[in-house]
C-alpha cells in the first residue's frame, strides 16, 4: 500500500495519477526506432538476446544449481549450496528482464500509469508460467504464446465484459 500511494503522490517522477504520457520510443547509438517495424526488429533482437542469455545460463554450472535447488532445497543445501543465494541470483535476473520488458512496453504503447499495473494483470505472467510448466527456461515462453493467443482471441471477440478474459484465464489453468 506504501508503495501504491508514493507511486499516486510523487508526481515528479511517476506523474501521479495521470500517469507519464508521450514515452519516446528508443534511441540507440544514433539510430531512432521511432517506426513500427525498426522497433519490432530492436524488440525480436533483444527477446533472442535474453533467450541466448537463458540458454547460456541453463547450460552453465548455475543452470546446474538452480535445477539442483528445484529438485531437492535440502539436499542442495546439505552438499553446501546455498538456496537463499541461487534464489535471490534467479530472482535478480528474472527482473533485469522484465525491467527490460517494461521499458520496451511503455515505449511502445508510449505511456504509462497507475491503471495499467492492477493486481489482476500481475497475475498473467503466473498463469503464464503454470501453464507452460517449470522444467526449463523456455518451457514459460509455450505457457506465454497460448495464454496471450487466448487474451487474442478474447479481445477479438466484440463486445466481450471486461470479466471475459480473466474468466477464460481461471478455465484454462482449471
Amino acid at each position: 500500500e506504501s508503495i501504491r500511494l508514493v507511486v499516486l503522490n510523487w508526481t515528479g517522477f511517476t506523474g501521479g495519477v495521470e500517469g507519464i504520457a508521450d514515452i519516446p520510443r528508443p534511441d540507440l547509438f544514433g539510430f531512432s526506432f521511432s517506426s513500427s517495424a525498426s522497433f519490432y526488429y530492436l524488440c525480436l533482437a533483444i527477446f533472442l538476446i535474453t533467450l541466448g542469455i537463458m540458454f547460456v545460463t541453463w547450460q552453465s554450472r548455475i543452470g546446474d544449481l538452480f535445477r539442483a535447488i528445484h529438485s531437492s532445497e535440502k539436499l542442495a543445501a546439505a552438499s553446501g549450496i546455498s538456496p537463499f543465494a541461487y534464489r535471490m541470483e534467479a530472482w535478480l535476473m528474472c527482473c533485469f528482464f522484465a525491467g527490460i520488458a517494461g521499458g520496451l512496453g511503455a515505449s511502445h504503447i508510449r505511456f504509462t500509469g497507475p491503471g495499467e499495473f492492477v493486481p489482476l494483470k500481475s497475475m498473467y505472467p503466473l498463469a503464464h508460467i503454470i501453464i507452460g510448466g517449470q522444467a526449463s527456461p523456455f518451457a514459460p515462453l509455450i505457457g506465454t504464446t497460448l495464454m496471450m493467443l487466448v487474451s487474442t482471441v478474447t479481445m477479438d471477440i466484440g463486445g466481450a465484459p471486461d470479466w471475459f478474459e480473466p474468466l477464460i484465464y481461471g478455465l484454462v489453468l482449471v
